[in-house]
């Protein structure tokens, strides 16, 4: 065999060195299981969040939207006169809630759609 040729010196030397580099490894395959399982953990946070947030959207939708609409179309009604004619205060009233109502319903759009669902994601 080649190494018996070598020095008692050399034979150390490679010895070591073969015993360094099967740490090195196995030091190297324990980080990087290590770092896998890290990797798994922080992917079913992902998840987690993802369906939280899923969940958070879908009752923006229904929680804040519905009764932002039936407020809306109360509002027509009172524009509309059909409890009667509205004194000015009241008529201020209306556009504020006229003014604010549509830019609640965008910023609920915008949380829609920000961040596709994860379902949608899965199937891709």
């Amino acid at each position: 065999m080649w190494f018996s040729t070598l020095s008692f010196g050399a034979s150390l030397l490679l010895g070591g060195v073969l015993i360094w580099v099967w740490r090195t490894r196995a030091s190297a395959t324990k980080e990087l299981k290590d770092r896998e399982e890290q990797l798994a953990a922080v992917q079913q946070d992902l998840v987690r969040c993802s369906r939280q947030f899923d969940e958070f959207k879908t009752k923006l939708a229904h929680d804040v939207r519905g009764p932002l609409q039936s407020a809306m179309g109360y509002a027509d009604l009172l524009e509309a006169d059909a409890t009667g004619p509205l004194n000015p205060k009241q008529k201020r009233f209306l556009e504020i809630m006229r003014a604010t109502t549509p830019k609640i319903l965008d910023i609920i759009d915008q949380a829609q759609a920000a961040h596709p669902s994860a379902e949608s994601k899965e199937s891709h």
